[in-house]
């Protein structure tokens, strides 16, 4: 990890700190680079999130943010990454931007946030800044006011049925449009944007995941003829993620190139993101040496038949 992004991390940490249950930084992968979250975080209003720190945001990969994103959407939680950088220039403070589909925020708008001294109104959506806009509250206010859609249009400079529209809904204000609207009507008429929103889990496509090993599309075919969705990851301390009714999942698969160590380490990591996700963990191996040996270093673990005999057990109580 860069000097930049573990001092980022250790702000984050602060940023947190009382506003939280419990959380954890994870380790694993050791390269930073290569990690797709750095904090799980349980705050005291019962949300979970899933934290990437990045010094700047143009460094984070596609493939970084969507195994952030999998996971996030499995075990039903937020994901956001923090950072005060992209490309070089310094993000905004009272902006929640975007990154593949993830919700960005710096430092200072993160903790100003949690501690209720700033509500944050204006997102990014595209190339573009805008604010949600309360549509109904906006009219009954306007109403109550004797202002007419002509009166409210000309001092936004836009049209009447951009006035109408924006109190419908069905399209939301730049923040030039914005700034104006708030002239008129105070900031109560727009939604602060929610950036701890929990991800929704994405409908199941049907489709073979994308293994590293044979041991691992076994597992998920398994899940899935089980009733439960399913996720591929690389960059975090699980191989497998599931969600069945009821439960989630996140699975440590052994892959024959896999040092004693580096199994270790993620195993480690992957049962304190379950204790704060309160889902289950399992660490497969394909050998009763490889269990002895994890078991010698304190983690536990089953044999791929053990799982799969899980798995099959989970299957029938559904039918009951």
């Amino acid at each position: 990890m860069s000097y930049e992004a573990r001092e980022t991390l250790y702000r984050v940490i602060g940023a947190i700190y009382r506003y939280v249950e419990g959380f954890t930084v994870l380790d694993y992968p050791r390269s930073s680079s290569r990690r797709s979250i750095d904090i799980v975080a349980k705050f005291k209003s019962g949300r979970l999130a899933l934290i990437k720190v990045a010094d700047d945001i143009e460094n984070l990969s596609k493939n970084d943010v969507e195994d952030l994103k999998k996971v996030a959407s499995i075990i039903g939680s937020g994901a956001l990454i923090v950072s005060d950088r992209a490309g070089g220039s310094e993000l905004a403070s009272g902006v929640v931007y975007e990154k593949h589909g993830v919700k960005v925020i710096n430092v200072k708008s993160l903790e100003r946030s949690l501690s209720g001294r700033e509500r944050i109104y204006v997102y990014q959506s595209g190339d573009t800044l805008k604010a949600r806009v309360r549509g109904s509250l906006m009219r009954e206010i306007r109403v109550r006011r004797g202002l007419s859609l002509g009166a409210v249009a000309s001092h936004v400079k836009v049209s009447r049925r951009t006035i109408y529209e924006y109190e419908r809904g069905s399209i939301e204000p730049g923040v030039d449009k914005a700034e104006r609207l708030a002239e008129l009507f105070g900031e109560e008429i727009f939604m602060p944007v929610d950036f701890l929103e929990p991800l929704k889990p994405e409908s199941p496509s049907g489709r073979p995941l994308d293994c590293d090993v044979d041991a691992e599309a076994l597992i998920a075919e398994k899940l899935r003829s089980s009733g439960y969705r399913v996720a591929h990851v690389k960059r975090t301390a699980a191989d497998l993620v599931g969600l069945g009714p009821g439960s989630g999942m996140i699975i440590v698969v052994r892959h024959g190139r896999e040092s004693l160590d580096t199994m270790v380490n993620k195993a480690v990591n992957s049962i304190k993101m379950s204790r704060l996700s309160n889902t289950e963990n399992y660490v497969v191996v394909d050998s009763s040496e490889s269990r002895r040996a994890l078991e010698r270093e304190g983690v536990e673990s089953v044999e791929i038949r053990e799982f799969l005999r899980i798995a099959e057990e989970k299957k029938r109580d559904l039918r009951l």
